[in-house]
Order: C-alpha cells, then sequence, then structure tokens
C-alpha cells in the first residue's frame, strides 16, 4: 500500500499543477479580453459603445468560474489603467476609467461574479445561467447607468435611454435564439448532451465539468445562423443525427421567432460511451501494481 506521507506529497504536487492550470488560463481570459474589449463599435445615440466585453466575460464564467473570472476581469482593468489601450476604442488609462463609460467598466466585475457563482452554483442547468448573467447584466447597467447620469447631468431614465435600451433588443435575440436552439437540439434521439467548444476543452484541462449547452447565434436583422456543439450518443448513425438536429432546429427557429435561418452548423465534439448496466461486480484491486514513482 502507498504510505500515507507518499501520498499527502502526491496530492500536494496535484495540487500545485492545478494551480499553474489556473493562473495560464486566467491570464489566458486575460489577454483575450485586451484582444475583444478594444473592439469597439460606436453608436451615434449614445456614447457607450457596443462592446464585446460582455461576451468575453460570459466565456469567463464557464471557464474560471466566480473567484477567478473576478481576479481576470480586474487585472484587464489594472492593465487598462496604467494605460495600455486596452479599453474601448484602443484606449487606456485613469481618465477613461473614470469618464462616461467608466461606471460600465467597474459595472462588469458584478458580471462576472454574478455570472460565474450562477454557473458554479447550477452546473447542469443553463436555464440558471442565463438568469445569473440576466442578473449580472442587470446590476452592471445600473452601475453604469447611474455613473453615465451623474457625469452627463441627466437624469437616470434619461440616461437609460442612451445607455442600456439600445443594446436590449440584440442582446434579449440572441439569449432567444440561443435557448431555443439547444431545446430543439437536445430533442432529437441520439444527442447526449452539448459542450461549449473553447470552454470545454480548457475547463476539462483545469478538472471541471462544463455542462452547459453549447450554442452560437448570429442574429441579423431577419435572418440567423446558429453553430451547435454536440456529443453523440455511441452507435448511431452521425450523418443521420446531424440532418435531424439541423432541420428540427430551423424549424423551431423559424417558427417560434419568424427569422429565416440561413445556416445550421453542427460541431459533433465527442461520442458518449453507455456505461455498462451489467457490470461484474467489482472487485477490490490492489492499490498499486508497480512501484509508485518516487515524489521528492
Amino acid at each position: 500500500m502507498m504510505d500515507v506521507g507518499r501520498k499527502t506529497k502526491m496530492e500536494k504536487t496535484t495540487a500545485k499543477h492545478m494551480s499553474t492550470a489556473q493562473m495560464t488560463v486566467t491570464a489566458l481570459m486575460t489577454a483575450i479580453t485586451c484582444i475583444l474589449a478594444p473592439m469597439a463599435l460606436p453608436i451615434p445615440i449614445s456614447p457607450v459603445p457596443i462592446s464585446l466585453t460582455n461576451l468575453v466575460i460570459f466565456f469567463m464564467a464557464y471557464i474560471l468560474g466566480m473567484k477567478l473570472s473576478v481576479a481576470s476581469y480586474v487585472l484587464y482593468l489594472l492593465l487598462g489603467t496604467v494605460g495600455l489601450p486596452v479599453f474601448s476604442g484602443f484606449s487606456g488609462g485613469v481618465g477613461k476609467l473614470l469618464g462616461t463609460t467608466g461606471g460600465y467598466l467597474i459595472g462588469f466585475i458584478f458580471l462576472a461574479a454574478i455570472a460565474g457563482f450562477f454557473v458554479e452554483k447550477f452546473p447542469a442547468k443553463i436555464y440558471m445561467h442565463v438568469v445569473g448573467m440576466i442578473i449580472g447584466m442587470a446590476i452592471c447597467y445600473i452601475f453604469g447607468t447611474a455613473w453615465l447620469a451623474g457625469q452627463l447631468g441627466m437624469s437616470f431614465v434619461a440616461a437609460l435611454g442612451v445607455g442600456v435600451i439600445p443594446y436590449l433588443p440584440g442582446d434579449t435575440a440572441k439569449i432567444i435564439i440561443a435557448i431555443i436552439a439547444g431545446l430543439a437540439a437536445t430533442e432529437v434521439k441520439g444527442v447526449a448532451n452539448m459542450l461549449g467548444n473553447m470552454s470545454s476543452s480548457i475547463t476539462e484541462m483545469m478538472g471541471k465539468k462544463d455542462h452547459a449547452k453549447g450554442v452560437k447565434v448570429e442574429v441579423g436583422t431577419e435572418e440567423a445562423a446558429v453553430d451547435l456543439y454536440l456529443v453523440l450518443n455511441y452507435g448511431i448513425n452521425i450523418p443521420d443525427v446531424c440532418r435531424a438536429v439541423q432541420e428540427n432546429v430551423k424549424k423551431a427557429i423559424e417558427t417560434m421567432t419568424g427569422l429565416r435561418v440561413v445556416e445550421v452548423n453542427v460541431h459533433v465534439q465527442g461520442v458518449k460511451f453507455e456505461k455498462e448496466a451489467s457490470a461484474a461486480p467489482a472487485v477490490e484491486a490492489p492499490e498499486e501494481t508497480a512501484p509508485a514513482p518516487r515524489v521528492k
């Protein structure tokens, strides 16, 4: 049997490796935020540009969880505050953080914390993930709007009109279509579950399970395009199941929203093998069949 001292050392070594992996992925997500957040689209009716920052934070929630999501985003804020051009429009500095959009930049901390909490607390319930993201965005909007109102000397309601309302339709449409597509895909016989493409691979490396349904949606004024990331059951006809998923998702979205679906791309992420129900009774195996490696 493995002695207790050796086992403890191995556990400490594993924990150290996990910590290194977490720090690596946290730094990676900070770098991704620094790349995507500056790519903002200004709109004429508002001083607040359309940003990809919240999208990155949603990914953070699945990949990092609550604490590391907050840490990664705060690190991004610090990099921008010291002058790196990582804020919207490739800007940076204390002036940007304290400017009209600074409230939203700070409010995203709440989004990271709340979305990450809901994903960790309810790992298999996609609707709870959506609830967490909506609550997080609501608090971010409230904080950012109050900040914007103070900066521009306008009422809170007037600030809502320029800082929040223009962005609601697109975000709402994406959430609704993502849910419809996910439900329609999982109705097809042969689909085991759905996984996010990037988040599933990274969280697996970190020893975490991501049960979120993998749906990516692009919405236009009259059209929609959907990408689905599926895990299929072993033994099914993969082309037939993929075609059935495409047809079911297309029909569901067009029926419920009136949008024309121009494409449904199915990405098979893996195959799920059925557990053997009639497995032989478990036999206690020796703890080691070979000498354990020496851990210094």
